[in-house]
């Protein structure tokens, strides 16, 4: 079996460090019917004994966490609360504490033999994603017109997006200001654009 996934681009300031994020794609969610039928024909246990183990377990875990332990579940991780609160200073004693505090997420830390299992993964990648570049400067955009027009006598929005190497958003985001400051002309229809050399 395989792990399919794409490859994302990124955002704001994680975008100069990580240009791409992996993503599991698709993204699917086993039920507990899938996986019951899978277990119920290796196991003697039923659908309705799973369920009733499942339950019970999910309130004890609830439980034990709600009383600050750490859970173990031997052959899968611990289970564990994180907290978040605004960090103050009580005036007496000066000592930090915790204003409001609460529950952030539930932490799970799987067993070290689970980790292992998952190094035996295969990926494919389905994608074969684009930078997110900025938008190029004008002088940038000059220089790709120019050298564009001089060997074809129109473009197309392909044509912009492989030469300035943008996203198609923003390719077709560039096209339209372009045309706005009259650089291209578009020649072909409203959706099927065909641009000539405007005033560069």
């Amino acid at each position: 079996m395989t792990v399919s996934y794409k490859l994302i681009p990124t955002s704001g300031k994680l975008a100069s460090k990580k240009p791409f994020k992996a993503l599991c794609a698709p993204y699917a969610t086993a039920s507990l019917q899938e996986m019951g039928r899978n277990i119920e024909r290796g196991t003697t246990f039923s659908m309705s004994d799973l369920a009733g183990a499942l339950e019970a377990l999910s309130k004890e875990l609830k439980a034990q966490l709600l009383a600050g332990n750490r859970v173990h579940l031997p052959g899968l991780g611990f289970f564990s609360l994180a907290i978040k609160g605004e960090l103050r200073t009580h005036p007496r004693t000066h000592r930090p504490r915790l204003l409001r505090p609460q529950v952030r997420t539930i932490r799970f830390q799987p067993e070290k033999e689970v980790m292992g299992q998952m190094k035996e993964a295969k990926f494919v990648l389905l994608n074969q994603p684009r930078p997110n570049k900025a938008m190029p400067s004008a002088s940038t955009i000059a220089s790709v017109l120019t050298e564009a027009f001089a060997a074809v006598p129109i473009l197309q929005i392909s044509d912009l997006r492989d030469r300035f190497q943008l996203s198609t958003a923003k390719t077709y985001a560039l096209a339209r200001q372009l045309e706005a400051e009259g650089k291209l002309i578009n020649v072909g229809s409203k959706w099927h654009k065909v641009f000539q050399k405007g005033a560069l």
